[in-house]
């Protein structure tokens, strides 16, 4: 029986395999991707946060303000470590979107 593979980016997958990079990947019934080429097994990659819009709007109002993280937990009210998650996150998207001008600092 041959196997179905798919792209990555179709299943929801990140880019490509973490790796060897490969963007061939098939969909395993536990829910597990498996690499085409290096066979490497591995889960979603994707940060999961369970958010209402309100909630992530003050937080990153908080976030650019400069205000520390014990403040903007007490304010926003969610926890310590769904809170650290979003900041990675945001963090993550800020150094993407960097122009090049600043390719040397971040």
């Amino acid at each position: 029986m041959k196997k179905r593979t798919y792209n990555a980016t179709s299943v929801g997958m990140t880019e490509s395999c973490t790796k060897c990079s490969n963007k061939r990947i098939w969909l395993l019934k536990d829910g597990r991707f498996r690499c085409s080429t290096c066979r490497y097994t591995s889960r979603d990659q994707r940060v999961r946060i369970k958010i209402n819009k309100s909630q992530a709007r003050k937080v990153v109002r908080e976030f650019i303000l400069g205000h520390p993280t014990n403040v903007i937990i007490d304010r926003v009210d969610v926890s310590k470590y769904m809170f650290l998650k979003i900041l990675t996150l945001l963090r993550t998207q800020m150094t993407k979107d960097a122009p090049n001008v600043f390719e040397d600092i971040v």
